[in-house]
């Protein structure tokens, strides 16, 4: 391997640890090996990694740094298994009694509800208190009661938790996963009569005094003229309060390439660095360089908590505390080392942050920043003050997005063309409203000048909002409906990596070739690919409330047989979409299943070569389907028996189901998501004399093949 390279990896020990720990933890995520089994295999691992550490010796450094490897590995499986035995606990079965809980963040309001994440404090148990661990997802009726609600605050209730479950839909969000790594062990929902505030003599906890004084700040706000949509950008700006920002906005954002603007991270924390060691440099302390950096790491972390204390903006307070830190000891630590010791703590804290998206985007944001920005502005000379401050600004935006473009098109399918004009806008300008806020607090605070300095403020921000608004409306603006998985993710990455490598580090042609290779690799991936999507078939029965939606795909056919009177489009798009694009269709076709429509009683609709329709009964290839709803007759004189595949119910028919064993002969019954609980339970139970394979959707999720 070339010296170069081995150079700069030498430069940065702190790999030989970060990537097997963090390999640990994936492993771990996805295979959940017992402890036993842990226990067996870490001790002498550990026992080989000590003995390693006392005859160490450079004639067996290879060796050592596998089994270094090895050692980092196992303590990622092991700490990821002691962290999440924490969510072992079931409350799904707890009924009665009472739970005293303590809000954890503000509420979040949505149309009917507020939800709020809240921590067990204790639980009665055959009428005795004991102390209790977990988080809790709350789901309270919105009025004044629970919107008054603050971080901090306790509440008594008598719980009736449900089990977290998905709705199964292939490709849908993970919602309970998501849940399990924030540690999050069930949900219920409290009407107003269910749940009551109560005096605590409890502390508050530093971080929901943080919150507190945050919403403090947000009132601040609000009383020098922000509102709406200033407002609820300006407070995500500058304090990570994201939850009052519209959908639509949001859309412009993300579209526009300017997500990262509103997530509070590095960029917003260098900021905040950049004004304190400014104002600290007005001050004669080039001698107390102690003073300067308790000032400067006090103030980030400050700042840093105030915002929400989120995965993203911790990894940037913790690096800016390593870089000061070297700067204060006259010693400049390499800034990729910063950075995965920065990650490694973070994730020593809490393991499952690494699929969080906000420390995945700022980690590999930064990292990009470091190994392409030098390198990329170095590329021009450019003499002129302005232009150079120009192209800085292009480089960092190149090197931000080179680096973070893979995972844009894994998580949200699609890329923002215009992403530097986005950058040259909107970096000024929110630096501008960051600047402007914190002189809004603190002529507050003096209690002068607060209205002029607001207005500008919000002329700032709306000016941002226009911009972002204007950019998505361009021609062009944003690439849509690009679907990677993690095979053609990791490729990506890899193809990255090789062209680093090659052009900026060794220029030697074996790492050309690896990059070429590399890419031979993803475009035979790709063609496998549209092979086995052109010969594709499925059927899927979608868990949509009380909704029926049955998708035919035949190669690029995407047929949707829906109830389309209590069904929106827009519902079945959003389910549905993730899967489409996985599967390489979006041109979907509707046909409605709703009764009394002549479409019903015509001929056969052909939906494809290979797909009819007539009277319920839908064909599809060797497979047939009768849906069953509520207008169905049994017609007695009629003796012969039908043969379907499946036999789907739905809109709650009154069903005998001798009757239904008598006329159709078929494999499974599939209860759709039309369905009332009630009359589900009823079918359940009359199966037990029949024995007939059911598939219940909104209880096992959608029915796919």
């Amino acid at each position: 391997m070339c010296y170069g390279f081995v150079e700069e990896i030498r430069k940065i020990p702190l790999l030989r640890i970060f990537i097997p720990f963090i390999i640990g933890i994936i492993i771990q995520t996805k295979f959940s090996f017992n402890f036993k089994t842990i226990f067996i295999f870490f001790i002498p691992v550990l026992v080989l990694f000590f003995l390693t550490a006392y005859f160490y010796s450079r004639k067996f450094i290879t060796i050592t740094g596998l089994i270094i490897s090895i050692f980092f590995l196992s303590f990622g499986i092991a700490y990821t298994s002691v962290f999440s035995s924490k969510d072992n606990i079931n409350l799904s079965d707890y009924k009665g009694g009472y739970i005293v809980a303590e809000i954890l963040e503000m509420p979040k309001e949505r149309l009917r509800n507020v939800s709020f994440t809240v921590r067990m404090l204790a639980i009665n148990s055959d009428k005795n208190w004991l102390e209790a661990e977990g988080k809790i997802l709350l789901y309270l009726e919105k009025n004044e009661k629970s919107l008054s609600l603050k971080p901090g605050d306790k509440i008594i209730f008598t719980p009736d938790f449900s089990e977290i479950k998905n709705n199964g839909n292939p490709e849908e969000f993970d919602l309970k996963q998501y849940l399990t790594y924030n540690l999050i062990l069930s949900s219920d929902f409290l009407s107003s009569d269910e749940w009551q505030k109560i005096d605590s003599d409890l502390p508050i906890r530093t971080k929901q005094k943080f919150l507190r004084f945050r919403d403090q700040l947000i009132e601040i706000l609000k009383d020098v003229g922000l509102n709406n949509d200033e407002l609820a950008v300006a407070s995500a700006l500058t304090l990570g309060y994201k939850d009052k920002i519209n959908e639509s906005l949001k859309r412009s954002y993300s579209s526009s390439g300017a997500m990262h603007i509103l997530a509070v991270s590095g960029l917003h924390v260098g900021i905040i660095y950049g004004i304190i060691v400014f104002l600290l440099s007005l001050f004669k302390l080039n001698n107390l360089k102690l003073v300067k950096f308790i000032i400067v790491v006090s103030s980030v972390w400050f700042y840093a908590l105030l915002a929400g204390g989120s995965p993203s903006i911790t990894r940037a307070a913790l690096m800016i505390s390593v870089f000061s830190l070297g700067e204060t000891i006259s010693k400049h630590s390499n800034s990729i080392n910063s950075l995965l010791l920065a990650a490694f703590i973070i994730l020593l804290i809490k393991p499952f942050t690494l699929f969080d998206l906000g420390f995945q985007f700022s980690f590999v944001a930064v990292l990009g920043i470091l190994l392409f920005y030098t390198r990329i502005y170095e590329l021009f000379s450019i003499r002129n003050k302005i232009l150079d401050k120009i192209w800085s600004l292009t480089a960092v935006s190149i090197a931000a997005q080179l680096a973070t473009f893979p995972l844009g098109l894994y998580y949200f399918n699609q890329f923002s063309n215009y992403f530097l004009i986005t950058n040259y806008c909107l970096i000024p300008l929110a630096t501008i409203a960051i600047w402007l806020t914190l002189a809004v607090f603190v002529f507050y605070v003096l209690g002068f000048g607060t209205i002029t300095i607001g207005k500008i403020l919000a002329f700032i921000v709306k000016l941002m909002n226009n911009v972002v608004v204007g950019i998505e409306s361009l021609p062009f603006s944003v690439t849509k409906d690009v679907f990677i998985d993690e095979i053609k993710l990791a490729l990506i990455y890899l193809i990255l990596l090789s062209f680093f490598i090659f052009f900026f580090l060794s220029k030697e042609y074996r790492h050309l070739v690896w990059l070429i290779v590399f890419l031979i690799i993803y475009n035979i991936v790709g063609l496998v690919e549209q092979h086995s999507l052109n010969r594709q078939k499925h059927i899927v029965v979608y868990n949509i409330d009380r909704s029926t939606a049955i998708n035919l795909i035949d190669g690029r056919r995407n047929v949707m047989f829906a109830n389309l009177s209590g069904l929106k489009k827009t519902n079945v798009e959003k389910i549905a979409k993730n899967f489409w694009m996985s599967k390489g269709v979006q041109n979907e076709k509707y046909i409605n299943l709703d009764s009394g429509l002549p479409s019903m009683l015509g001929n056969i609709i052909n939906a494809g070569e290979d797909i009819f329709y007539k009277n319920k009964f839908i064909g599809f290839y060797d497979k047939r389907i009768f849906v069953l709803d509520k207008d169905f007759l049994f017609d007695s004189k009629n003796t012969s028996r039908i043969a379907v595949d499946y036999i789907i119910i739905s809109d709650n028919p009154d069903i005998d189901f001798e009757k239904l064993q008598n006329r159709f002969e078929f494999e499974m019954l599939v209860i759709d998501s039309s369905n009332s609980l009630d009359n589900i339970n009823k079918w359940v139970a009359m199966n037990k004399k029949f024995g007939f394979k059911l598939h219940i959707v909104p209880i096992q999720g959608a029915f796919v093949i």
